[in-house]
């Protein structure tokens, strides 16, 4: 066993190495040539250490990346476009150590390599269909925004503690005063870092709670509150965000509220899009929805992943901002939480198969080879951005 942790850490190690290296390659050549990156370095540039409060309320009502970009330039005197690079690859590091933990969790052999190919994984490519391989599609990985990288981490921790207090609440195990409040303190940062986790999830666990309540009969409506209880903070957080983003400034024009009209910009067809992005756990889901159906991890996963994507359909920003597609980032973030989850389940069908059960041993063939395609575009993107110039995204 000694011997076999050894092996482990090696391979994380490598795999922490390789990751690094990726993310610091392509966001280097994107804060150079310009892109979401740049952009934030200089609204980062203009915080001043000693007036952080009026910089929040002023300048950026997220600032975490900001901020973290500051100071390790100012600490190691070193130029933004080093430390903007340094900072994010090392969020990405600790983004893959976040995944492998909760892998582990899961009992998900050889997660130290799983951890990394979902980190690289992205939408099927169809050059014919439409020539851009994120736009369009989306991703499970986004690497050209600074903000969605540093709230992935919060995102990821929230959303399997919300799952671990819920198992708890099913199978009346006494959940301490300390566990709320950590959710709550970590809610409240990943507001902090960018408002997208809980602009999703909140109306996804909504309608899961709901689901749950009618199925359970209100048995465990009192618990189901003191779980809400603990998104307060971060929701009198994101209103000031959602007031100062849409509704103060020059270029703050409102809300607008119209079916598909962000996603069908950048798309041909876009449900042909959603396949391409979700082909893999679409072909899992199916093809197991006996055996999947009734896992919390699963149904909470889908909720969110609905009503996030929703918010994508229907809203946008008015004025020149109305093709950014701000609102999508909720739905990235959820698309990544959904992969992961099917991911576990997945690795572990692997685990268990039984080589004498032909169906099995098929069906988990061909899904094996969706997903190496997923990884081989994900690895063309990752190729692209560094390699082509002017590629911002």
């Amino acid at each position: 066993m000694e011997l076999e942790g050894k092996k482990n850490l090696i391979y994380r190690l490598m795999f922490a190495v390789i990751l690094y290296t990726i993310t610091y390659t392509i966001i280097f050549k994107l804060v150079v040539q310009g892109s979401d990156y740049r952009s934030h370095m200089i609204i980062a540039d203009k915080i001043q250490l000693g007036s952080i409060v009026d910089y929040f309320l002023n300048e950026n009502p997220y600032f975490m990346w900001h901020i973290l970009i500051k100071l390790v330039s100012k600490i190691l005197y070193i130029p933004m476009e080093y430390a903007v690079a340094i900072v994010s690859a090392l969020i990405n590091v600790l983004i893959y150590c976040f995944i492998n933990k909760i892998m582990k969790i899961y009992y998900v052999e050889k997660s130290e390599l799983i951890s990394f190919i979902l980190l690289l994984v992205g939408p099927l490519y169809i050059p014919w269909y439409n020539e851009k391989i994120y736009l369009g599609q989306g991703t499970p990985n986004i690497w050209h925004n600074p903000t969605s990288l540093v709230v992935k981490p919060f995102a990821i921790c929230c959303f399997f503690m919300v799952l671990k207090l819920l198992a708890s609440i099913q199978q009346k195990i006494e959940i301490k005063r300390k566990q709320y409040i950590t959710l709550s303190i970590l809610i409240f940062l990943s507001v902090l870092a960018k408002p997208s986790f809980i602009q999703g999830f909140i109306p996804g666990l909504g309608g899961y709670l709901l689901i749950l309540c009618i199925k359970d009969k209100f048995r465990n409506f009192k618990q189901y509150i003191y779980l809400c209880f603990t998104f307060v903070p971060g929701v009198f957080l994101m209103m000031y965000q959602f007031i100062a983003s849409f509704y103060k400034g020059d270029s703050a024009e409102g809300i607008g509220i119209s079916w598909l009209e962000v996603p069908s910009y950048f798309s041909p067809n876009v449900w042909i899009s959603l396949l391409l992005l979700f082909f893999f756990p679409i072909l899992y889901l199916l093809w197991n929805i006996k055996k999947v159906y009734q896992k919390m991890d699963i149904q909470l996963s889908i909720c969110y992943q609905g009503m996030a994507w929703l918010e994508y359909a229907l809203l946008y920003e008015n004025g020149r901002r109305k093709y950014h597609g701000n609102f999508g980032w909720a739905s990235a973030l959820s698309t990544f939480i959904l992969w992961m989850v099917v991911l576990i389940y997945f690795v572990n069908d692997i685990k268990e198969m039984k080589m004498n059960d032909k169906r099995q041993v098929i069906k988990n063939s061909i899904l094996l080879v969706v997903l190496l395609f997923h990884l081989l575009c994900g690895c063309y993107y990752i190729f692209c951005l560094i390699t082509v110039e002017g590629m911002k995204f």
